[in-house]
């Protein structure tokens, strides 16, 4: 059995753009500097922006925004890119801060079952990182 996170600073609320959802938890204190990982989700009407960072220390840290498998994410030079989904053909922009690349993952629905997928993966800056997605 692997190491268990606790969540930590649970909060939620609404504003007027919409919801939101803030809280961290421990799940990579046993590595050297005790990092902590905060992450906060606004959502609005036409958007999803997810901001993480990293208390404590650690040496690197990076963020993975995994889309489902039927999902396909290109890149442009703006430090975002485009994800449709082929079924329905349904397009989202997405948008990194700092920058993003696109790299090859898995999605595990069930035991015994793993389906290929993209992820958006972002090295944290001192400052954390931003991700979101925007309706197109």
């Amino acid at each position: 059995v692997g190491r268990r996170a606790r969540p930590l600073g649970v909060e939620w609320g609404a504003d007027e753009d919409g919801v939101w959802l803030r809280a961290a938890h421990d799940g990579y204190a046993h590595h050297a500097g005790h990092p902590i990982h905060h992450r906060q989700w606004h959502l609005s009407q036409r958007e999803l922006r997810v901001h993480d960072r990293i208390g404590g220390r650690a040496e690197s840290a990076q963020a993975r925004y995994r889309f489902a498998p039927e999902w396909h994410a290109v890149a442009n030079a703006n430090n975002g890119g485009t994800a449709t989904a082929a079924a329905t053909s349904r397009t989202l922009r997405w948008k990194s801060s700092p920058d993003a690349e696109i790299v090859a993952d898995s999605y595990h629905p069930r035991f015994n079952r793993t389906e290929a997928c993209q992820s958006i993966e972002v090295l944290l800056d001192a400052g954390g990182a931003t991700f979101t997605l925007q309706l197109k």
